[in-house]
């Protein structure tokens, strides 16, 4: 299952990066960003609401929940700067080195987090 997945995120990485090289090539990195997150959360909105279990957001939520959203932000503005520079192809075979290296640590059987604790173990 895990293998599975990783090879999945590996080939939608592969996608994305290269669409958002695009983007970025045509419009620039900050609006191709701006189009990139619009449109990520057009799509995240929509299957919040195909769900059939609803979740009440209500309350106080802690601001480190926001963190992976500036993390996504980020790690997008750099690849759309980095493109030019490094080219679409080169991006595309560290996010798959990434992938494949992921997808080895499942095939043996390594399913917990990717850490440095966990490489000095």
């Amino acid at each position: 299952m895990y293998t599975l997945l990783t090879i999945l995120t590996g080939a939608t990485l592969a996608v994305m990066i290269s669409i958002n090289g695009n983007l970025s090539a045509r419009y620039g990195a900050f609006p191709a960003a701006a189009i990139i997150h619009a449109v990520g959360s057009v799509t995240a909105i929509l299957l919040c609401l195909m769900q059939k279990e609803k979740k009440k957001i209500t309350g106080h939520r802690p601001l480190w929940i926001y963190l992976g959203g500036f993390i996504g932000v980020a790690t997008t503005v750099f690849h759309d700067l980095a493109a030019p520079l490094f080219g679409t192809n080169s991006i595309r075979r560290v996010a798959f080195s990434a992938s494949a290296i992921r997808c080895s640590r499942a095939m043996l059987g390594f399913h917990e987090p990717f850490s440095i604790r966990l490489m000095s173990a």
